[in-house]
């Protein structure tokens, strides 16, 4: 959810990189990319991979089916707007930024870590230890990462990167729109540094109540730990959150506003494809039912 600034761009750097038999098989195998991503952080036995494997399954089916039609909508919407940018007004690009950071937040809500005490209960102490040590190295990993680049090498791969995935979707930028996007990436505040220090102290947090997991309490406790995950950069830099939310929404605009004839039909045609593809992809069954592992009240 860092970025939800680039609304547009990122359905294009969808479009753009990948075919549509390739987005559906991209999509279908999140499942088993997400079960692998959380399985490398401890050796699990195998009735808790298989749990874990269970619930990402039921979870992207749940997404599967109510969420790629709405971003079907969504994104169909957004066609209409750039190919008819006269009559486009700020209000239809809030609305569509809105629309996109609900659907984010819910998915977090319905993250299939949520609720989640049963399993982590049932953790060995080389377990815990694991996904400790596994913690502090991705940690350290993407601080390294960061600080490996300047302010200004930053927002020059930035730059380059969204020019250069436009141009793979056949959108080349104006050098009108190049200054809006290189204006719109200086002016954002960077609340990178400040993630990372509330990802160390939740993740501390989150390994101290592991350690003490045969307490009563603990899951409910840690219950709400994971629940405040989804949105934690936002809750607690909110003013800042809201100003870089305003900043891109308004490049959006000013974007689809400056469009080029050729530009916008472009645009419009990749859009209604992914479009088209999403809602396809919504209509796959499996073998899991759906589940939104949604917070306790």
């Amino acid at each position: 959810m860092k970025h939800i600034s680039i609304l547009l761009l990122t359905v294009i750097l969808i479009s753009g990189c990948t075919s549509t038999v390739a987005i559906g098989t991209a999509y279908n195998s999140a499942a088993r990319n997400v079960t692998s991503r959380l399985t490398d952080y401890a050796e699990f036995s195998t009735s808790q991979h298989r749990e874990i494997k269970s619930r990402v399954s039921a979870f992207h089916q749940w997404h599967r089916q109510q969420h790629l039609p709405d971003y079907h909508l969504l994104l169909s919407e957004i066609a209409r707007g750039a190919d008819d940018p006269g009559n486009l007004s700020r209000q239809h690009v809030d609305r569509w930024v809105r629309t996109f950071r609900g659907l984010l937040l819910q998915t977090g809500q319905c993250n299939p870590l949520n609720d989640s005490s049963h399993i982590l209960s049932s953790l060995s102490d080389r377990q815990v230890q694991q996904v400790a040590i596994s913690i502090r190295d991705k940690q350290i990993q993407r601080v390294r990462e960061y600080q490996s680049e300047t302010k200004a090498q930053r927002l020059k791969r930035r730059q380059t990167d969204l020019t250069k995935w436009a141009a793979r979707a056949g959108i080349n930028f104006t050098d009108e729109q190049s200054m809006l996007l290189n204006n719109t990436l200086t002016q954002q505040i960077s609340l990178t540094p400040q993630r990372h220090q509330l990802w160390q102290n939740w993740s501390d947090q989150f390994v101290r109540m592991l350690q003490h997991r045969s307490q009563p309490q603990f899951s409910g406790q840690v219950h709400g730990h994971i629940a405040s995950l989804w949105n934690l950069t936002e809750q607690t830099y909110p003013e800042q959150w809201d100003t870089n939310i305003k900043l891109w929404s308004d490049f959006l605009y000013r974007f689809l506003k400056s469009q080029t004839p050729e530009q916008s039909r472009r645009i419009k045609n990749k859009l209604n494809s992914v479009a088209k593809s999403l809602a396809k992809l919504s209509n796959k069954k499996t073998t899991h039912e759906p589940r939104c592992f949604a917070t306790a009240e």
